[in-house]
């Protein structure tokens, strides 16, 4: 190790060796374990053991005291562990222990006591740090990859709660800061292109979305006031079939745990009035089938039947019909039954479609269908029109070399026309203006930086009457506010979700008045939960959000 000795004018002396160590030195902390007032190290070295070396004062150590009983040790942090008590060191293990954290209490005089274990997860994140983050004098431990495991009374942690944070598979290093001066402790962590940063709004909770947790993980979800009781509620598949979350109307608790359907392979469902009844319905797609559940009103549903394809669709006869990207369309009866599905699109590329829209694009009064394609080699965008006769005709379309996973067709700049935006593999987002015909023109590309499947909703979020853009990336959003006329602010607010989310969806779940026009982000997630994310009215959708770059603006992507 070597150290550079400070001039007092923000530079250094040249570095002199203070410290050899077989093998190298990988992290470092210092702390004064034996209580003479100098500053000692913990340092973990190559092989996976770490070292204590106390100071002399003086720039100069005496001999490292090394710890070899545990493997594969590379973070470390010094503190004091206990209320009242002496400091000691956590080191944290990687690879099959990343999850462990061992303790070794210091004694005051430079001995120790350990090693105990503490489970602090990391997905991903391998930095630990120690410090009080909820104000009642006892240290707690962070993990970088937004874990805290909250210290008692009585020297132990309890298990451990999750803050999001952005990520790429690895968070090396987080700060514990005080970064408004209002006595709270944020925390920073860093990731290969940016940081996140955890405001931290009292006694340990962090401003980053409420989550309530659904058994068996939650993959998509349909919004709807299932109960009837005027405040949203949502629908999402689980590893066991369908749980109804009933929103609540407060912020701090936006669901409550309703009715559970067991379908074994549920996917993402969609809902609508399937019988007319005015009360919503569900269709969930199993494998090759969807079934239809009729909704009674009170937050349950009755099974109706058995059939083919999944998505809706309207065929102006006042009775929801629904179709695939699996090239599938059913047309209702409009008592929860469907006639029998039959292929739309006669000309299907290789692999089939992924993704499927529906829109009057044409402003002739009939929905229309954009579907894309995301598999190598083909890109490709699929627009239909309606024949008006229960079929489809295609028509040329935008042209992409990304790879295609999303469309949403939406009015971007208040012209009454339906706009393309469209969302890539790569993290990508291309905007293209409808003329109202069924043709679009290229406007503008963002590139994300957090990079990954993209998923993209349209929606008010700051409530100036513009459509904004957000974009889900694997556990952040990136927030795009409009500016009016299909352009957006060069800045991207970014949000934190759960680690893994699986939808991303709006509602107006914390009793706002609807005039305020500032809908709530929920983000299902796989891990097992849903996050929602309270909007504050404020320009960022929330002042929790960790850095990300402004949007770079590619090429156009349409030839």
């Amino acid at each position: 190790m070597w150290l550079f000795t400070g001039t007092g004018g923000g530079s250094f002396n040249p570095g002199v060796l203070a410290i050899p160590l077989s093998g190298g030195a990988r992290n470092l902390a210092a702390v004064d374990f034996n209580g003479d007032g100098n500053l000692d190290l913990a340092v973990t070295c190559c092989g996976g053991i770490f070292a204590v070396v106390l100071g002399n004062g003086n720039g100069t150590f005496q001999s490292p005291r090394t710890f070899s009983q545990l493997q594969n040790v590379v973070p470390v942090a010094a503190g004091v562990l206990t209320k009242g008590g002496h400091p000691g060191i956590a080191v944290r293990g990687t690879g099959a222990q990343g999850n462990s954290v061992y303790l070794y209490y210091g004694n005051g005089v430079g001995g120790f006591s350990g090693p105990h274990y503490v489970n602090l997860p990391g997905t991903g994140g391998v930095g630990i740090a120690i410090g009080d983050v909820n104000g009642d004098g006892i240290p707690d431990l962070v993990s970088s990859g937004g874990y805290i495991a909250f210290g008692t009374a009585r020297g132990v942690f309890k298990p451990p709660v999750y803050y999001p944070v952005v990520s790429s598979g690895s968070n090396y290093n987080l700060v514990l800061a005080d970064l408004r001066n209002n006595g709270l402790t944020d925390i920073v962590t860093d990731w290969n292109l940016g940081n996140s940063v955890l405001l931290n709004q009292g006694k340990g909770v962090y401003e980053d979305g409420e989550w309530t947790a659904v058994a068996g993980g939650a993959g998509c979800g349909a919004a709807a006031d299932y109960n009837g009781d005027g405040k949203p509620d949502i629908a999402v598949n689980t590893a066991t079939g369908i749980s109804i979350l009933l929103g609540t109307g407060k912020a701090k608790s936006p669901f409550t745990a309703g009715a559970t359907i067991a379908l074994e392979g549920a996917g993402c469902l969609v809902t609508g009035d399937l019988n007319g009844d005015g009360i919503p319905d569900l269709l969930v797609p199993v494998n090759d089938t969807v079934v239809a559940y009729l909704g009674k009103g009170d937050g349950t549903f009755t099974l109706a039947i058995y059939r083919h394809a999944v998505r809706r669709l309207c065929r102006n006869d006042g009775k929801l019909d629904f179709a695939t990207s699996g090239n599938l369309l059913a047309l209702g009866n409009g008592d929860g039954t469907f006639q029998t599905p039959e292929p739309f699109v006669f000309s299907t590329p290789s692999g089939g479609f992924s993704n499927i829209a529906v829109g009057d694009i044409n402003n002739d009064g009939w929905p229309d269908v954009v579907l894309t394609n995301v598999n190598v080699p083909y890109s490709n965008v699929y627009v239909l029109f309606n024949n008006q006769q229960g079929g489809f005709t295609q028509v040329p379309a935008p042209s992409s070399t990304n790879l295609t996973t999303q469309a949403v067709l939406t009015g971007l700049n208040g012209a009454g026309n339906l706009d393309l935006v469209l969302t890539y593999l790569d993290g990508d987002v291309s905007i293209f203006l409808g003329n109202g015909t069924g043709e679009f023109t290229f406007t503008t590309a963002f590139a994300i930086p957090v990079g990954g499947p993209t998923l993209a909703v349209v929606a008010d979020l700051n409530g100036d009457g513009v459509p904004d853009i957000a974009v889900l990336q694997p556990d952040t959003i990136g927030i795009f506010l409009g500016t009016g006329n299909a352009t957006f602010n060069a800045t991207t607010f970014c949000i934190g979700t759960g680690p893994s989310p699986g939808d991303l969806l709006t509602e107006n779940l914390h009793g706002q008045r609807p005039s305020r026009g500032l809908p709530d982000i929920v983000v299902p997630d796989t891990s097992g939960g849903v996050m929602v994310l309270t909007n504050e009215g404020t320009t960022g959708a929330s002042s929790a959000a960790p850095y990300c770059y402004p949007p770079v603006i590619a090429g156009p992507i349409s030839k």
